[in-house]
């Protein structure tokens, strides 16, 4: 079932399935929040919609050992725009994560997803999110702890370092 996808983005998605490589990516999101949400059930604000599709998804991704790398405010306009309409404002960016594309497939196939999708599009009032396979990415969390591992070793080698000098 589609879920209530388009059927371009169900076409859009077994594309990205087929050239499956097996690796890591990260999901590149901008996203422009409403004043006021379309209908959800309960009324809810566009934070509090956000917020009932996020307690979904962050669980979800983090037992499949992705997570956001960077999550941020928008700090003005777009600088740079060419070639495209209305994509002059946003209110955050956030780049996601996932270990796999099937990790990603395991999340969005999920039936609590189609549950919680609407309330995240009743939120925004425009969004764009497109993968992108990383050539240089500092965010990875191994990285991160190989490099406190290794400051940590260093940091005891020179104590146990300056206990035999003296």
């Amino acid at each position: 079932a589609s879920g209530g996808v388009e059927p371009e983005g169900v076409a859009r998605l077994k594309r990205f399935m087929a050239s499956d490589d097996g690796r890591a990516f990260v999901m590149v999101n901008l996203t422009a929040q409403r004043e006021t949400p379309a209908t959800t059930p309960g009324d809810k604000t566009p934070a509090e919609a956000m917020a009932h599709y996020m307690a979904y998804m962050l669980p979800q991704m983090l037992r499949r050992a992705s997570h956001p790398a960077f999550v941020g405010p928008a700090q003005f306009a777009a600088m740079d725009l060419f070639g495209i309409e209305g994509a002059d404002g946003w209110d955050q960016a956030a780049l996601v994560r996932y270990r796999s594309r099937r990790d990603l497939m395991e999340i969005v196939a999920n039936p609590e997803m189609q549950e919680r999708h609407p309330y995240k599009i009743a939120s925004l009032e425009k969004t764009i999110a497109f993968p992108v396979s990383p050539a240089i990415y500092f965010g990875d969390l191994r990285l991160l702890l190989g490099l406190a591992l290794l400051a940590a070793t260093a940091l005891a080698d020179m104590a146990l370092y300056r206990r035999r000098a003296r």
